[in-house]
Parts: C-alpha cells; structure tokens; sequence
C-alpha cells in the first residue's frame, strides 16, 4: 500500500488487495452455486451413463420398508420430545430447532428433525436433519445428519458448505459476510479507477464540454448506480428474510 504516493495510487493498491483476497473466495461461490443448482441433471447424466437407470433404486435402498401394521391416525403419533430424543441420541452435538413432517396419513409418515451442528459440515443452509417414524419415534435415517453422512455424501454437501458457509460457525459466517461486501466494493472501486483513467485521456482530446463537468457527472453516476444497486439486493434480501420469520 503506497500511501505517501498520489491518492490514485492508494485507491489502486487497496483495489488490488481487496482482489487478491476476495477474488478466490467468489470464485469459490460461482463454483459451488453450479453444483448446487445443477445437481439433478448431473444425477440423470450419472444415471443414463453410470449407474443403468438404477439410481433412484440405489437411494431408496437404505430406506426401511413401511409396516403394514403402522397406524396412519395422527393422534397415535408420539410426543415431539421423543423424536427430539431420539434425534440427539445419534449425536450430543446436533441442537434441533424444527420438525417437519410429512405423509402422517400413511405407511411412509416421517418427521425430518432440522438441527444445527457447528462441530461438522451440514448438508444443506438450513443445516441438517435426521429421518424418524413419528408412530414409533425411531431413527429412519441419519444420512443428512451433520458428521454422520457417508464419504458419498459429504463430498455433495460439502459443495453446499462452502457456498452457505454452514461450517465452522459463527465466525466462517462473519468472514463470509465481509468478503461479499469486498467483492462489491471490488466493483465499486474497479469503476472508479477505469473513469479516472478515461477522463485522463479525454482531457487530452478537444471536447464540447469541460472535462471538470463530465468527470463530476461520471462519478455521480456511478457512485448512484452501484450505491442503489447494492443497497436495493440487501433490502430485497432482508425483505425476505423477515417475511418469512413472519410465516413461521
């Protein structure tokens, strides 16, 4: 950082820095934003090409079969607790904070048990779940439980970790947040530079209005554009955040 140079000089040296450390984290988050939201035409490329069309079948293998004498009447499903228990009996770590439930009126009901664990990579943003029988309380499956995921799938989700910062904890988080606000300033900055460089080769060339006047409307402009930009996708983003608090 040259600060005893011109104030130019300081801005690029502080642009180049932001870079060089943001820059391999956004290429990060391209990265894993194509895996994440590709994922299923991948499967049906695997399928066709690996697998004989048998990967659906391979999934549901590890799913236990419906008991034919399991009720279906809602009111004879067990107590949230026990579910809760039985989830935290797999790991002392994993803290649920929802259930959700599913089918409750037939053979295939389950409760997926969402929970947190800071300790390993969760699956997916909202961090992770265990699979139960909310007629019998026991654990269907833990395959998308935090730290008990097969290699299989920890290479899956470990895709998803690294886009939603869902490891580490709060301070993975944190550093997230900062480096997404060094990549916009990274933009903001980017343009600055490129203006001021246009307005010196322009001064050079005659024009129909002072260089002083367009540098000061140039500036302006960017300056609102990408201000209103990114403080319009933080409110759009925040709007949704607390619409759906609101639906809980």
């Amino acid at each position: 950082m040259r600060t005893d140079k011109k104030p130019r000089r300081a801005w690029l040296d502080a642009h180049n820095v932001v870079g060089i450390i943001s820059v391999p984290f956004h290429i990060v988050i391209v990265i894993t934003s194509v895996v994440f939201a590709y994922h299923d035409p991948f499967y049906g490329v695997q399928n066709q090409l690996v697998h004989d069309g048998k990967l659906g079948a391979a999934f549901q293998s590890g799913i236990p079969k419906p008991d034919p004498q399991q009720s279906t009447n809602p009111i004879d499903m067990v107590d949230a607790s026990i579910l809760i228990e039985s989830a935290q009996t797999e790991s002392d770590s994993f803290k649920p904070y929802m259930l959700q439930y599913a089918a409750v009126n037939s053979l295939r009901a389950q409760v997926r048990v969402w929970g947190r664990d800071d300790s390993a990579v969760a699956p997916r943003a909202p961090g992770g779940f265990v699979v139960a029988n909310p007629y019998t309380g026991n654990v269907d499956s833990i395959e998308y439980m935090p730290g008990k995921q097969s290699a299989e799938s920890v290479t899956l989700s470990s895709f998803f970790a690294l886009h939603f910062a869902t490891y580490g904890g709060m301070a993975v988080k944190w550093m997230y947040f900062f480096l997404g606000l060094a990549g916009a300033w990274l933009f903001y900055t980017g343009n600055l530079l490129w203006i001021e460089n246009r307005r010196k080769v322009q001064r050079k060339k005659p024009t129909c209005w002072p260089a002083t006047q367009r540098r000061s409307n140039s500036w302006s402009l960017n300056r609102r554009c990408y201000i209103g930009l990114y403080s319009g996708d933080c409110s759009l983003i925040g709007f949704g955040k607390v619409v759906a608090w609101l639906h809980r």
